[in-house]
């Protein structure tokens, strides 16, 4: 076991570029895209006090295609649930992605702003969150509401408990071989895939593409956001050509399937997780898939990696079997 020290980057910067923004009106909403009846979907959970169908929604929404004042507003309302789930960076990556868009309704800039006032006062960041009341005061003197005073200190306490890693730090932690995967290989082991006790759920997730290349950057972004936000658990993924689906496209990123797997940590990662990649490479299509069926519509396996959580510890028996391929517990070779 050797040592290495990581520096942990900390919440972004809020320079004046980010909240100059131009805020409109939800009447000038001209909808596109192909997301439209899952984020009327979204919209009728929300009313209904249904977080999870709400989140749901409003994410196949953004991966269906929508314009970007509606896609400003799932973000503001995703960004929402995170704080909910006292995740304060998943919640300010959601906004950052709301001021990005430049164009964005009141209501999304209202959400993103007030929340992030907040965070980043409790962070003493006095600049950045004189810049973010601004804005929060320009929206609420529109809409005529504000925060509730017991939401915002909510979220001060869970600031609070996290602000180590909110403000950055360095530290020291264990490292181990630097070839994790020396002695495997893919799909042999159970343990590092789809969990669930259902033998006939479709539970390997396949993105497709028609180009290899796009493939590929999918894959890269995939395994770069598991590097800068580890997975809860230790799973795999891979790239291949499958040219015996359904489909016409023929390139897959294979991973462990959010909605079989019976982890709710694991989907609520794997949709953060693509709504990242999302947003810098498209998938053609999609599709769910058997592990136990990969071998047939697979021909040849590009690229493949184990991912591990943070402060991943090997020594430990319960891990240290994930990092073995039994020979009963596992996959047919590809």
């Amino acid at each position: 076991m050797q040592q290495k020290t990581v520096t942990t980057p900390g919440l972004p910067e809020i320079s004046a570029a980010v909240t100059d923004v131009y805020l409109v009106d939800s009447a000038a909403i001209v909808p596109s895209g192909s997301g439209g009846s899952f984020f009327q979907a979204a919209i009728q959970c929300h009313n209904n006090h249904d977080d999870g169908g709400a989140a749901r929604n409003f994410q196949t929404a953004l991966d269906a295609g929508l314009d970007n004042l509606r896609r400003g507003y799932a973000y503001a309302h995703l960004g929402g649930q995170q704080l909910k789930k006292n995740n304060i960076a998943g919640a300010v990556s959601h906004f950052m992605k709301v001021f990005e868009l430049k164009e964005i309704l009141f209501e999304s800039a209202h959400d993103a702003a007030q929340y992030m006032a907040v965070i980043y006062s409790e962070l003493d960041r006095a600049e950045e969150t004189a810049r973010l009341e601004q804005l929060a005061a320009q929206t609420r003197a529109r809409l005529g509401y504000s925060l509730a005073h017991n939401v915002a200190e909510n979220i001060r306490q869970t600031v609070r408990s996290q602000k180590n890693k909110l403000l950055g730090k360095t530290q020291t932690k264990k490292t181990f071989k630097a070839n994790i995967k020396e002695g495997l290989r893919p799909l042999g082991n159970h343990l590092r895939l789809t969990h669930t006790d259902d033998k006939s759920a479709h539970d390997a997730y396949l993105m497709l593409f028609n180009q290899q290349e796009n493939m590929e950057r999918y894959y890269q972004a995939f395994t770069t956001y598991a590097a800068k936000t580890p997975p809860p658990f230790v799973m795999e993924v891979m790239t291949a050509y499958a040219p015996k689906t359904l489909y016409d496209e023929h390139y897959a990123v294979i991973f462990p399937h959010n909605i079989t797997d019976q982890r709710e940590a694991y989907g609520l990662w794997l949709r953060d997780a693509t709504m990242t990649c999302n947003d810098q490479v498209l998938s053609d299509n999609h599709t769910s898939s058997r592990y136990n069926a990969i071998k047939t519509n697979v021909e040849k396996v590009y690229d493949w990696e184990i991912l591990l959580p943070a402060n991943f510890d090997p020594e430990t028996p319960e891990n240290a079997a994930l990092l073995t391929d039994p020979a009963d517990g596992g996959y047919a070779a590809i």
